[in-house]
C-alpha cells in the first residue's frame, strides 16, 4: 500500500522481486545478444552521451533501467526460473563496462539496475548466475536509494544487499538495526544459482520502515530477513541488479531480473 503526505514523499512503497539468478561466468557470455530464443539487446553500454556516467530508458511498466554493459530482454538459460526475464552482463575486464564522468578520485564502477517507481507496489524475481564470483569490492544487488536529500541521507543508499568476499549480507549504511557482521548474511554459494523472491516494504521519512526478505523461488525457503525502523529518505526508488567497484580478480558477471509484480 502507499501513504502519501503533504508535499513531500512519506509514503509506503512494497516490492516483490521473483529471482536474482547469479553465477561466476567467463567471458563467453558476452555473445547472448546473438542467441536464438528470443533475446533482444535492450542495451548495449555503448554511445554513452557526453556528461552522463551511463545510458538508461524505461521498461514497460514505467520502471527505470541504467547500464553500461549488456541488458537484454529475455534469457535462455535453463536454470534461469523467470517468465519474463531482463538478463545483465558485465565484463571482467576493469577497463570495460565502465560508468563516464566519475569525480576525481573516484572508484571506477559497472552498473546495470532496475529501479522501481517511487510511488506504488511491484515485484521481481532475481537470479544470480553460480558461475559469478565475488571480490574484494563493492557489489550491490540492491539498493533502497535516498535521492531527496534530508540532512542526514545525501543522496546515496541507505541500505543495500551485497555480494563480497564469497558472502552476500545486508548493509545498514547508517547502523540502525544492525552493523557489520551482525547484520543478516549468507554464503554466496547459497544465492548464486538459485532463483530468489525478492521483497521491499517501504515506509519513507524520519520515522520510517523497511522489511526486505528473500525467498527461494522453488523451495519457498526464506533464506534472509532484514527489518529496521529509521530514517528512510524523504522517497526514493529500490533498485535491482548488478552495481560493482571494477577491480583486479573480478569475474565476468550475468544476473537475470524479472516477473515484476504489483503486491496487494
Amino acid at each position: 500500500m502507499m501513504q502519501t503526505v503533504l508535499h513531500f514523499a512519506f509514503f509506503n512503497l512494497a516490492i516483490q522481486v521473483s529471482g536474482i539468478w547469479c553465477t561466476p561466468i567467463s567471458e563467453e557470455v558476452v555473445t547472448i545478444g546473438s542467441r536464438a530464443g528470443g533475446v533482444t539487446v535492450i542495451d548495449d553500454g555503448s554511445n554513452i552521451p557526453t556528461g552522463q556516467k551511463r545510458n538508461q530508458g524505461n521498461l514497460s511498466n514505467g520502471w527505470l533501467w541504467q547500464n553500461t554493459g549488456l541488458l537484454t530482454h529475455g534469457c535462455t538459460d535453463s536454470g534461469i526460473h523467470i517468465s519474463d526475464c531482463y538478463g545483465m552482463q558485465l565484463s571482467s575486464k576493469t577497463n570495460e563496462n565502465l560508468e563516464r564522468d566519475l569525480p576525481p578520485g573516484a572508484t571506477p564502477r559497472q552498473r546495470i539496475e532496475i529501479a522501481s517507481g517511487q510511488r506504488g507496489v511491484a515485484g521481481e524475481t532475481h537470479s544470480l548466475s553460480p558461475r559469478t564470483g565475488t571480490a574484494n569490492g563493492f557489489f550491490h544487488l540492491m539498493q533502497l536509494l535516498n535521492e531527496n536529500p534530508d540532512g542526514k541521507v545525501q543522496n546515496g543508499p541507505v541500505i543495500t544487499l551485497d555480494a563480497r568476499n564469497g558472502r552476500v549480507y545486508i548493509n545498514d549504511f547508517y547502523s540502525q538495526g544492525c552493523s557489520g557482521s551482525s547484520c543478516p548474511s549468507m554464503p554466496f554459494s547459497s544465492f548464486a544459482g538459485h532463483t530468489t523472491l525478492h521483497r521491499a516494504t517501504v515506509t519513507y521519512g524520519h520515522k520510517g520502515y523497511f522489511l526486505y526478505t528473500i525467498q527461494d523461488a522453488d523451495s519457498g525457503k526464506q533464506l534472509l530477513k532484514y527489518e529496521v525502523h529509521g530514517i528512510m529518505g524523504t522517497g526514493g526508488p529500490v533498485k535491482f541488479g548488478t552495481y560493482r567497484a571494477a577491480v583486479l580478480g573480478m569475474t565476468a558477471s550475468y544476473a537475470a531480473v524479472g516477473d515484476f509484480k504489483q503486491l496487494s
